[in-house]
């Protein structure tokens, strides 16, 4: 429905009538985060979409903007390698191994204003809003000392961490924010956030979906 708003609303519209937008938005740390971490449902790669450092409390997004719409995208990255040289032989060149796990959240969100602000004066300008969002999974293990059997073990093993990392996800909701005509705004919002990750093997696959509200502060500065 929002996306069908968003297009009526954006058909026709010439393009000096669109501004460029940066915001941030922060979502203090509460016992749900803490509960999560007790209950041992991180992925073990440190870069999955619920371990932290892929989507921080603070995350930045940037797009562009009209009276009652805004288009917004966000990007977030988080990455850890390491590598080793090991002297098996004196005299002849070190063994190297090396491994890596990586997340790629990409995000795409509308928001649709029902009315129409006030240019000219501050006001409060509450909005509906909804997205879209999917993390992209990288991993790899290699050594120069394994035999084809061992590196085919770690291959598993990398494919098994993708697994983990990645997902897809949806969500909606709402929220206000007070704007002045500089194009500053600060406000409150809520998104009810769905995340869908699958896990498998050569048994057996296994399927999560978590389901929660995401309230945050908002900052956003139009250009």
């Amino acid at each position: 429905m929002i996306l069908i708003l968003a297009l009526a609303v954006a058909h026709g519209s010439p393009a000096s009538s669109w501004q460029g937008l940066v915001g941030a938005s922060w979502t203090p740390l509460g016992r749900a985060d803490l509960a999560w971490v007790d209950e041992d449902q991180l992925s073990g790669t440190l870069v999955g979409s619920q371990d932290g450092l892929l989507d921080p409390g603070l995350s930045i997004h940037a797009g562009a903007r009209r009276p009652r719409l805004d288009l917004l995208g966000e990007l977030g990255l988080a990455r850890i390698s390491s590598s080793q040289r090991t002297w098996l032989v004196e005299d002849e060149p070190p063994s190297r191994a090396s491994s890596s796990v990586m997340g790629l959240r990409l995000g795409a969100d509308l928001r649709y204003r029902p009315r129409a602000p006030d240019a000219q004066a501050a006001s409060i300008r509450p909005y509906l809003q909804g997205g879209v969002h999917a993390v992209i999974p990288t991993a790899r293990r290699a050594d120069q000392a394994w035999t084809a059997e061992e590196q085919a073990a770690q291959d598993e093993v990398a494919a098994a961490d993708r697994a983990r990392i990645g997902a897809i996800g949806a969500r909606a909701g709402g929220g206000a924010s007070l704007c002045w005509p500089v194009g500053a705004c600060v406000g409150l919002r809520a998104l009810l956030d769905l995340s869908r990750s699958a896990q498998a093997s050569e048994s057996s696959t296994q399927s999560t979906t978590l389901i929660a509200l995401e309230p945050a502060f908002t900052f956003d500065l139009g250009f």
